[in-house]
């Protein structure tokens, strides 16, 4: 028996992209986005933010030197002015987007080559867990009018994910590296990866993921350092820690009301909410140690890792932050989509 060559794999791959259902989903996805980029403003400073760190870097000057103006007055976030607060690699994925005339399409752009991991993930319901994501109602909304900018980071976590399946040995570790180059949220899932690869004696994959991440950081920290490091480090440990609700204005039924309702749930909040004191970032940062090892143990393959990698970072996004971020829980929602498809493509192949 001949054994399929690269082209048959090739052809079999574009066979699974001309499926007139995929199509039609990816369009009703894309139709969905678009309009309510069309109907609705952003709910966000962080679009603005966004669009003026690309429009900063196609001038040729750093976001973290860049001063901010025309953000909206109801939707700054008090003591976030001037702050850009991701790592660069969101910025530079951005640039042609704000080119084509709104930074948002990169987002939308995001979700579709997220959803396609996915779909490409397993033989078994790929297309039920693509459009779980594709049509969950918080990941329209945070590619659209209330702007998550980890999605930039979560779809070259997806692309790991699908090349480190396919063993794609450079563009698994670049890809990795480019999401850790594009939020610090990423940063908290290293310790786990590293640790599957350091099983795997992938010392050469470590390297390129570490290299990749530093080489695109290094000429904005050498640019300047002292913005670099507060805007990505030190601003986000900083923050004052709120209560669980907060009311910041006025009440009514309309849209714009909700942004005036700010929600933290995290292990802080609820502290300074019921016990009216908090813990600070050392004894936090000790705690998210202590589980790591029970977290690491449980590490035996890439599906195990994925799943350990989605419940370490859920953990952690409720521990070490003071002020919790909801949109940030989108990322091990797509981990958990992950090990799904993973865990599925194993049984079907048992």
């Amino acid at each position: 028996m001949n054994s399929p060559s690269v082209g048959d794999s090739t052809a079999s791959v574009l066979s699974r992209f001309a499926s007139p259902t995929l199509v039609s989903v990816i369009l009703l996805a894309v139709a969905a986005r678009l309009v309510l980029i069309l109907l609705v403003p952003p709910t966000t400073d962080v679009y603005y933010y966004d669009t003026q760190a690309a429009e900063a870097l196609i001038a040729g000057s750093s976001p973290y030197a860049h001063t901010f103006t025309g953000i909206p007055p109801r939707l700054v976030t008090p003591g976030a002015a001037n702050v850009f607060a991701y790592l660069p690699f969101t910025a530079l994925y951005l640039v042609p987007f704000r080119l084509l005339g709104d930074v948002r399409l990169g987002f939308v752009l995001a979700d579709l080559v997220i959803a396609l991991t996915l779909y490409m993930s397993t033989e078994k319901r790929r297309m039920a867990i693509a459009e779980v994501y594709l049509f969950t109602p918080f990941v329209v909304v945070f590619s659209t009018i209330y702007i998550n900018n980890a999605i930039v980071s979560m779809v070259f976590l997806a692309l790991f994910f699908y090349f480190e399946r396919k063993g794609g040995r450079l563009l698994a570790p670049v890809c990795l590296g480019l999401s850790l180059a594009s939020n610090q949220v990423a940063w908290l899932i290293l310790p786990v990866i590293l640790y599957y690869q350091s099983r795997e004696r992938r010392f050469r994959d470590i390297t390129i993921e570490l290299a990749t991440a530093f080489l695109v950081m290094l000429p904005f920290a050498l640019l300047d350092f002292n913005s670099f490091f507060y805007e990505t480090i030190t601003f986000q440990f900083s923050r004052p820690v709120l209560e669980v609700i907060t009311i910041t204005g006025p009440i009514d039924l309309s849209l714009g009301a909700l942004l005036n309702i700010n929600l933290n749930l995290s292990l802080n909040g609820f502290l300074l909410t019921l016990s009216g004191f908090t813990l600070p970032l050392w004894s936090r940062a000790g705690a998210i140690a202590v589980l790591l090892p029970f977290v690491l143990k449980r590490v035996k393959d890439l599906s195990s890792m994925a799943r350990a990698s989605g419940v370490f970072l859920l953990v952690s996004l409720f521990v070490l932050p003071s002020d919790f971020f909801l949109p940030y829980l989108e990322l091990p929602f797509f981990i958990f989509l992950t090990f799904l498809g993973g865990a599925l493509r194993e049984r079907l192949n048992a």
